[in-house]
């Protein structure tokens, strides 16, 4: 996954999700990230993050057909 981060202008930041689990009633992932090297970080969600993300891909066509078939995506 690609992320960008207010407060470090010009920096993307580039990983892939290396666990999933639930701590402290959150839904906690954490990334691994290749670039910049050796870095990590974590997200954590909670119900209602959680509920907000699945409703957002579900309201979205263009996201639906994206994770379904892979149609409309951009190249990485």
């Amino acid at each position: 996954m690609k992320m960008s981060v207010s407060g470090l202008e010009g920096v993307e930041l580039d990983g892939r999700i290396a666990r999933c689990r639930v701590a402290e009633g959150r839904v906690v992932f954490d990334i691994r990230l290749n670039l910049p090297v050796g870095w990590q970080a974590t997200a954590r969600l909670n119900r209602a993050d959680v509920w907000s993300f699945t409703w957002s891909l579900l309201s979205s066509p263009r996201a639906l057909l994206y994770l379904i078939f892979g149609i409309g995506g951009a190249k990485s």
